[in-house]
This record gives C-alpha cells, sequence and structure tokens, in this order.
C-alpha cells in the first residue's frame, strides 16, 4: 500500500515523497497506457487536467522506476475501447 513520506509546496505545487510497490508502480502505468491509447488527446487533458506530453512524460518517469521484465509476461494487451 502507497505511504506518503513527506509533501512541500514549491511554487504552488504540490511535490510529494511516497512510498510505493512494484505492483502499485505497475497499474499506474497500465491506467496511464490505456489512457493514452484509448482516448483522443482532448479527452486526455480533460481527464487529467495534462496536456498529453505531460502525460507522456509522467509515464516514462513511471517506466524508469520500475524493472518490468518480471512483469511483462503478466501483463495482459491493452483492451479495444467498446463501440
Amino acid at each position: 500500500m502507497a505511504r506518503l513520506i513527506s509533501g512541500r509546496d514549491m511554487s504552488g505545487i504540490r511535490l510529494s515523497t511516497l512510498e510505493v510497490s512494484d505492483g502499485e508502480l505497475l497499474t499506474f502505468i497500465q491506467a496511464l497506457r490505456h489512457m493514452r491509447e484509448t482516448l483522443e488527446p482532448e479527452a486526455v487533458e480533460a481527464l487529467t487536467g495534462a496536456y498529453v506530453d505531460e502525460v507522456e512524460g509522467m509515464l516514462e518517469d513511471l517506466l524508469s522506476m520500475v524493472d518490468l521484465t518480471e512483469w511483462e509476461e503478466a501483463m495482459p494487451p491493452l483492451l479495444a475501447p467498446a463501440d
């Protein structure tokens, strides 16, 4: 379970230090991937409040924090959106 280590405000932005498991990171990664691959850019922005390139940067940051080799076989392919 995620745990907040510390938090602070910097120039009006909340910065938090968290402790999360690889499984939790994988969940965040899969959610961002699914959103990116199934939603139009305008929908991503409306849902997150961030531009698509910012969401891409967040995904890249998360990917750099976890070793996916042990999870790759367990990750199902993304499902296509329902019609």
